[in-house]
């Protein structure tokens, strides 16, 4: 596997971070459901127009002028073939009903049930468990990789696997020790870890829809649509329109500025899951724990200890595990 197919899972990682950072932030008292519904909208329309210049181009390619009507009029004389048939014969079957279908399979996943799930989870225990919780997701992605997806586990993946958990479980278990909120941290950890599953399970379908030819903004574009959309029909029958009312502009500002952020974190997450395993990728953008730690000590005085230092310690040994380098480099493979 290639060096630089690392630099979009940094390009991911860095993403992400920004985007916590922004959300942060705003720090508003906003309905989760338009807040979400509005970070979505720059990965909505920056997924929408590349999809649309794809479908474009490819339009534009199929349909340039036949080298027949600059041929002479000798049927008899041997000619290369013309360039658009050329292209269309070498172009790859278009992906079928399947691929679609599972493309928006993963937007519900990823911007409806995950986002959902997630918030609840911030609503009932605080981001300090909320967060460590969610990142279950590199345990979720090993498995789900290896059920169905065929990616390989070794014994050393298992073990980074145990060991990141492990070290998961101490920041939440440290931070949740001067939270400071009440009753609620036993359901907050288990929507974190809901959401960890529907996250995970979302990078699965990515890499499969990929794996099946469907290019990437289109893969997007039609999940965030998907998703969304579902969203927003859940809020509206459950809540109405007045959720709306929660948000003024300078917090659609900052929502919006976080969107960006994502776009390009998910936009490189998908882009580095079309050659390294997502039981490798997941584990890696996981470490937004242990950099939201840091960033919410030193900028906005949220409680760390030493248990928690700990606990990041543990879960990037975790994570050095899962990757395997060594082994990687013994077998003469380049890494991993």
């Amino acid at each position: 596997m290639k060096r630089t197919a690392w630099l979009w899972v940094a390009a991911a990682l860095l993403g992400f971070q920004a985007s916590d950072v922004t959300l942060r932030l705003a720090a508003v008292d906003t309905h989760f459901a338009a807040g979400a519904t509005v970070q979505a909208l720059p990965l909505l329309a920056a997924a929408s127009a590349a999809a649309v210049f794809l479908r474009v181009r490819r339009r534009r390619r199929g349909m340039q002028p036949s080298d027949a009507r600059r041929q002479p009029p000798n049927p008899s004389r041997n000619t290369p073939p013309p360039i658009s048939a050329e292209r269309s014969h070498n172009r790859p079957p278009a992906p079928g009903a399947r691929a679609w279908a599972l493309a928006a399979l993963f937007g519900v996943l990823q911007f409806c049930a995950g986002n959902m799930l997630f918030y609840a989870s911030v609503q009932l225990g605080g981001l300090t468990v909320a967060t460590p919780s969610v990142q279950s997701q590199a345990v979720w992605a090993a498995v789900l990789g290896g059920l169905f997806l065929r990616e390989r586990i070794t014994r050393t993946m298992v073990a980074g696997i145990i060991v990141f958990s492990a070290g998961i479980a101490a920041l939440t278990w440290f931070k949740s020790a001067g939270a400071g909120f009440a009753g609620d941290w036993g359901w907050a950890a288990a929507a974190g870890l809901a959401g960890g599953l529907a996250w995970a399970g979302a990078s699965a379908l990515q890499r499969a829809c990929l794996q099946r030819g469907l290019p990437l903004p289109e893969l997007l574009a039609a999940g965030s649509w998907t998703g969304v959309a579902l969203l927003n029909l859940l809020v509206f029958a459950a809540f109405g329109a007045d959720v709306w009312r929660t948000m003024d502009a300078d917090a659609a500002q900052k929502l919006l500025a976080a969107g960006c952020f994502n776009a390009i974190a998910v936009g490189s997450l998908a882009q580095a899951l079309r050659s390294i395993e997502i039981s490798k990728v997941i584990p890696v953008i996981a470490l937004n724990i242990v950099f939201n730690t840091i960033n919410g000590w030193l900028w906005f005085d949220e409680y760390v200890n030493a248990g928690t230092v700990a606990g990041m310690l543990i879960a990037f040994l975790g994570v050095l595990l899962v990757q395997e380098p060594r082994r990687a480099f013994r077998a003469g493979r380049g890494p991993a």
